[in-house]
């Protein structure tokens, strides 16, 4: 399997764990529960990932930058609040949240090895990072990182786990 094959096959694997909880979410009340007043709620969880996704395309192809003026509701730092009025409606944080992995995924999809090697920036906090290729790995980190908040809320609300294996247990024939 490739580099960049690598890359999209775990920003699907991120995406498909909130995809399920975001399934689960049936109203505006759901989309801004809140375990604790500091807690990320799940619309700040995919405004963000939206937001997060946006930032890597404006490094890898600018033309392909769509600039909410959002920063202030879903980008580091920003004051998460209970109150729906300050947010835009979940159906239009939503679209975004999957038009940009979308737009994310074909950019990726037509960069070459050479690119995915090449040195990372010298500048902001993927400087240590060894290439391009494990910044975009850490995209689903990322991705992964704000599940774990979005699950606490999923579970708030009541719901059953997404992975619930099977216990196995080993037997013996004698």
């Amino acid at each position: 399997m490739s580099i960049k094959q690598n890359i999209i096959y775990s920003l699907k694997q991120s995406r498909g764990i909130v995809q399920g909880m975001v399934d689960a979410m049936s109203s505006r009340k759901d989309w801004l529960y809140q375990v604790h007043p500091k807690a990320n709620h799940p619309l700040w969880v995919v405004g963000h990932i939206g937001l997060a996704d946006n930032a890597f395309l404006k490094r890898l192809q600018p033309s392909q930058v769509d600039d909410r003026g959002w920063d202030d509701l879903f980008w580091f730092g920003s004051e998460i609040s209970g109150d729906s009025d300050r947010y835009p409606e979940t159906e239009i944080v939503l679209a975004y949240f999957h038009e940009r992995r979308e737009s994310l995924l074909k950019v990726i999809d037509g960069l070459n090895d050479e690119f995915l090697l090449s040195p990372s920036p010298d500048e902001g906090m993927f400087v240590d990072a060894p290439n391009m290729a494990a910044i975009l790995i850490f995209t689903s980190f990322h991705e992964g990182m704000h599940a774990g908040q979005f699950t606490i809320a999923h579970r708030g609300l009541g719901h059953q786990p997404l992975f619930q294996p099977q216990r196995q247990t080993d037997t013996v024939d004698t």
